[in-house]
């Protein structure tokens, strides 16, 4: 099975490891046989290197899978055996027909494409990162879901389990990566087979989507976004080749619409990067917490600062030297850092300061990050006597904010976590490094806003602006 990883690592898979063997990772999945024996959750939003996957116990393993997210996804089609279904299918959805990365499973189909994210739909509805869709009463008889499974776990071909065997539908490995699928195209598609899909939409709490195939039998996409009533009744409605540009149209302050979906012959239709205006990360370590949020002169100093820069892919830590201060003992306990260290590594907190490179227009992304932004306010105020300086900071000069440790609170009506146990959470599994180092707990926190961005918990609207 090493070489099958080995070859699909290099098609863009994140291959895993499925044994018999009981470990704490698949003891407790609904079908252990069927899942990883190690630490996979974290690969839904971050690419392993081949070494991790080369060091997998392979000797014990007897299936091998891949973790789908941000890397790939799978069209999971359940109970089903009729071919020609199939071939319908990734007709509509403008793949080959001889498409090589069709797998027949043991119950049905695997289609494995790329494609963006399902933007409109909700958490509840996108169970962990997958969305089931049932039947029309004309298919019911075909199969009986499909699951798109934009994240999650899938089993891969040669494996097999209770002596049913997963293979490619053309008898080969494929050579290419998976196609790269546009999200409408799909919905485009399984309209036709399961009918409109409905949807609650960003927080207006009575719209709706509605995907709707208006001539099966030929043709390309267009899309027509109507806004009013959900029932027959249209007030309003604008109809353009790109659905994404249709949508822009609709006003925000509608408390109740839909969208339709259907094809005309306009070939044109673009994809959209979700992601385009990337979110600026950042976490802090400071001498301590805050005692009187109103007296800045005596808040807690700086001694570490880590960002990354997802638009310029920057990953920057920056040490700083003490100047006045000096680090308690239980800070350097629980962060590692010393007075000595910093002494000898770390730079000026003007310097650092300045050397932050918040990009315009962008979401700045932390956990706890009041506390953050406030620390960083205060070392502004206390080292730039030019209140220019302090108020042209993009943090506060109309870049948006977004704290993950009271987003995260608020969807489960729960105390405000600690990155740990946020991390715990989502990937059920310890954080990979050592906590308090702002380096470390920067890669904690991306990792938790990517599945929340994975799972529908944060969404992006047309503006790129966060819905939370």
């Amino acid at each position: 099975m090493k070489e099958y990883a080995k070859q699909y690592y290099e098609l863009g898979l994140n291959p895993t490891c499925i044994s018999y063997i009981k470990t704490k990772y698949n003891v407790k999945e609904s079908n252990p046989e069927k899942s990883p024996c190690h630490a996979w959750k974290r690969w839904q939003v971050r690419r392993p290197m081949i070494d991790e996957v080369i060091q997998l116990n392979w000797e014990v393993s007897n299936g091998i899978g891949a973790v789908l997210g941000h890397a790939t996804k799978c069209i999971d089609i359940d109970n089903c055996n009729d071919y020609n279904f199939v071939k319908e299918f990734i007709k509509l959805l403008r793949l080959p027909e001889d498409y090589d990365w069709v797998v027949k499973s043991p119950n049905g189909f695997h289609i494995h494409v790329r494609s963006g994210p399902i933007y409109f739909a909700s958490y509840t509805e996108l169970i962990h990162g997958v969305l089931p869709i049932y039947p029309n009463d004309k298919y019911a008889s075909i199969f009986s879901k499909v699951e798109l499974r934009w994240a999650n776990h899938i089993v891969l071909p040669p494996t097999i389990i209770n002596g049913q065997k997963y293979k490619f539908i053309n008898d080969h490995i494929p050579t290419e990566q998976p196609a790269r699928v546009d999200m409408f195209i799909i919905f485009q598609a399984l309209s036709k087979f399961c009918g409109n899909f409905y949807s609650g939409h960003g927080n207006f709490e009575a719209q709706k989507m509605v995907f709707q195939l208006a001539a099966p039998s030929e043709g390309y996409p267009y899309a027509e976004a109507a806004y009013g009533s959900i029932k027959d009744e249209i007030i309003k409605s604008v109809t353009h080749s790109s659905g994404y540009i249709a949508f822009d149209k609709l006003p925000k302050n509608i408390k109740a619409g839909y969208l339709k979906f259907g094809f005309s012959s306009d070939s044109s239709y673009p994809i959209y990067n979700w992601y385009k205006r990337s979110p600026f990360f950042i976490d802090i370590e400071t001498t301590g917490l805050i005692k009187n949020e109103f007296d800045y002169e005596n808040y807690p100093r700086i001694i570490q600062i880590a960002y990354y820069n997802s638009y310029k892919r920057e990953f920057k830590t920056i040490y700083i030297a003490p100047d006045g201060f000096t680090v308690p003992e239980e800070i350097e306990n629980l962060t590692g850092i010393s007075n000595d260290f910093l002494i000898k590594n770390g730079v000026n907190i003007k310097d650092a300061l300045l050397s932050i490179d918040i990009p315009d227009d962008c979401q700045i992304v932390g956990h706890n990050l009041d506390f953050d932004l406030s620390v960083l306010d205060s070392e502004y105020l206390r080292h730039f006597k030019n209140p220019q300086i302090y108020l042209n900071t993009k943090h506060r000069n109309g870049s948006q904010t977004f704290c993950t440790m009271k987003k995260f609170a608020s969807m489960f009506n729960v105390k405000y976590p600690k990155l740990s146990e946020m991390y715990c959470y989502f990937f059920d599994d310890l954080p990979p490094h050592k906590m308090h180092d702002a380096s470390n707990d920067l890669k904690v926190l991306i990792d938790c806003y990517y599945i929340m961005c994975l799972f529908g918990y944060i969404k992006e609207d047309y503006e790129n602006q966060l819905i939370v």
